[in-house]
């Protein structure tokens, strides 16, 4: 039988569906979560046997299929996964499953110390219990699916920034509708002004890899949802919508200039001319090419040289 390495709970390698991408990120107790879109075509599949460690994994059907669930090797359950409704595996003990027509679901990878930011202990969490099936459609799991489909396929730093936030707040919602958890007190002002600082800059580095909510919630020394929420009242934005009115600002700054439209959304931060025409556009109103020809100083761009 194939075997599976270290880590492949949280890289979905179980599920044997090649070209999932993977995005990972650490809350700021140093515990990594990890989601991606996962899939296989049409036509019978069958996984191997998770790997036991002390985490759960979710998965958020994006279409309702047929599957023979098995717990420890023995058949658990075969029914159809409905679309919406959650599935919780505690990777206390193996699952492996076999499905009739492919599938097409959400994997969050959540170990159990990730919930001691609710304010509750490592054993504690150990023993708490996630129902194997939510009981019924969950209609904020589906709305947040939907807002990541498309976050997933965005390559550029925002679009991961992104999926972080939006994880996070998947994370919560389990945490408090399925697993009963208490959050913290949060503070009801914004941040400090020199952890505001810091954050605008860290989102604004040009540095490779981006800083993540999470890295940047660590250098300030407060919570991530501390971070999140004290953002947004003091900079009047969530991180992700202020990074992308950062970019879209320096964009039209240089629009006014003779740069071609691919070299601005490059030194804005954009994945691509598309990723960067699509924001600017629903952030101003109009396209940057229509902009530029209204407000810049030469109709004829010239090339950009680096």
């Amino acid at each position: 039988m194939e075997k599976l390495a270290a880590g492949s709970n949280r890289d979905a390698q179980h599920l044997r569906a090649s070209g999932a991408r993977i995005f990972k990120h650490f809350t700021p107790d140093g515990v990594q979560l990890a989601i991606a879109r996962v899939s296989a075509p049409t036509g019978e599949h069958s996984t191997l046997p998770t790997l036991l460690e002390d985490a759960f994994v979710v998965t958020i059907p994006l279409r309702t299929y047929e599957a023979r669930v098995r717990r420890d090797s023995k058949v658990f359950a075969a029914f159809p996964f409905q679309k919406g409704v959650l599935a919780f595996h505690d990777l206390h003990m193996h699952w492996s499953g076999d499905f009739e027509d492919g599938f097409d679901f959400l994997h969050l990878h959540v170990p159990k110390a990730s919930f001691a930011q609710f304010g509750h202990s490592s054993s504690a969490i150990s023993n708490t219990a996630l129902p194997t099936w939510g009981n019924s459609f969950d209609t904020v799991v589906d709305s947040l699916s939907a807002i990541l489909q498309p976050a997933i396929r965005d390559e550029s730093d925002a679009g991961a920034l992104f999926v972080e936030h939006v994880t996070n707040a998947l994370h919560a919602h389990i945490a408090h509708r399925y697993m009963k958890l208490t959050p913290e007190t949060y503070d009801r002002r914004g941040l400090a002004p020199h952890h505001l600082a810091i954050a605008q800059e860290m989102l604004m580095s040009p540095a490779e890899p981006a800083a993540t909510l999470a890295d940047i919630a660590r250098v300030c020394d407060i919570s991530l949802t501390r971070l999140i929420r004290g953002f947004q009242r003091s900079a009047g934005l969530p991180p992700h919508r202020w990074l992308l009115e950062q970019r879209v600002a320096k964009a039209r700054d240089l629009l006014v200039g003779q740069l071609q439209l691919a070299a601005v959304g490059d030194l804005c931060g954009f994945a691509d001319q598309s990723h960067f025409t699509r924001v600017f556009t629903r952030i101003v109103g109009v396209g940057p090419g229509a902009w530029q020809k209204e407000f810049g100083m030469g109709a004829k761009a010239k090339p950009f040289k680096r």
